[in-house]
């Protein structure tokens, strides 16, 4: 639901073309994914997202440049290539983990059992090719209900 409700207003804001910018929701946290073309536009993004109700942070991981479609086309490669190694090792649950890639960065979402699983699958996607960075901002802990 909060996701739904940061995408209408990002839709509803004029100083923003909602279609660059991927929205996620994790525990009450929104993740901001994807290329805007300005740095006000990034910091709109992550004021439309602050003012939405029920979201208790909000990590704005846009970055500002140009996105072309032979980069879109890299960065799903990377996702998938990074996804597919995920679920190839048993110790992780790929799961429980969202991968999304921007400009070759590739941020993990989620929440695993431990901080080598945490370890492991930031080390997996450092290790994919293509990948420039990675933010690793999954959690440790107990599954929420």
């Amino acid at each position: 639901a909060i996701t739904s409700a940061v995408n209408k207003s990002m839709k509803d804001d004029a100083k923003l073309k909602a279609g660059q910018i991927e929205v996620q929701t994790r525990e009450g946290v929104v993740f901001l994914l994807g290329v805007v073309d300005t740095e006000e536009a990034r910091r709109e993004a992550g004021r439309v997202a602050w003012r939405t109700a029920d979201v208790n942070g909000v990590v704005n991981d846009l970055t500002v440049g140009e996105r072309t479609v032979g980069s879109w086309t890299d960065d799903v490669l990377i996702s998938s290539q990074v996804k597919s190694k995920l679920i190839a090792n048993s110790e992780i649950k790929a799961g429980d983990i969202d991968v999304s890639s921007s400009q070759a960065v590739v941020t993990l979402i989620g929440r695993v059992s431990s901080a080598t699983i945490k370890s492991d699958a930031e080390r997996t996607a450092r290790g994919t090719h293509g990948v420039k960075d990675v933010n690793n901002e999954l959690t440790v802990g107990p599954m929420k209900p």
